[in-house]
C-alpha cells in the first residue's frame, strides 16, 4: 500500500521534478563527500541511471510540446538547444574523478527541467 503510494507521487508530473531534485542532490553530496572507492562507483552507476531517466523524461515533454506547438517555434528551439547542452555536460559527468562536473550536471538538469515545466505549464 505504502509503495503503490510512493509510486503515485512520483508519477504526478507536477511532483516529479521536485522529488528528482532531492534524489539528485544526495547523490550529488554522496559523490563529493565519498571517499570510498566502491561507493563512488555504485553511487555513480545510480546517479547515471537517474540522469538517463531525466534525459527521456526531458525527450517526453520535448514531444508533447512539439505535438502541441503550432505557429510558436522558439520554446522548441530553447529546449532541444538545453537538451543539447545536458547531452553535453552528462559527458563530463561519466568521469568519475570530476565531482565537481557530477554537482554542475545536477544544477544544469535541476534548472532545465523546471524550464520545460514551466514552458509546458504556460501552453496549457
Amino acid at each position: 500500500m505504502r509503495l503503490q503510494q510512493t509510486f503515485d507521487y512520483i508519477k504526478d508530473p507536477k511532483k516529479l521534478p521536485h522529488l528528482l531534485t532531492y534524489v539528485l542532490g544526495i547523490f550529488a553530496i554522496g559523490l563529493f563527500y565519498s571517499f570510498n572507492v566502491a561507493l563512488q562507483l555504485v553511487l555513480v552507476f545510480l546517479t547515471v541511471a537517474i540522469y538517463t531517466a531525466l534525459i527521456a523524461e526531458l525527450f517526453l515533454i520535448i514531444r508533447e510540446l512539439s505535438e502541441k506547438t503550432t505557429s510558436n517555434k522558439k520554446d522548441l528551439i530553447i529546449i532541444s538547444f538545453a537538451t543539447i547542452i545536458v547531452s553535453i555536460i552528462n559527458v563530463f559527468a561519466l568521469r568519475p574523478k570530476l565531482w565537481n562536473d557530477i554537482i554542475a550536471l545536477t544544477i544544469t538538469l535541476t534548472i532545465i527541467i523546471q524550464l520545460m515545466l514551466y514552458i509546458r505549464n504556460r501552453k496549457n
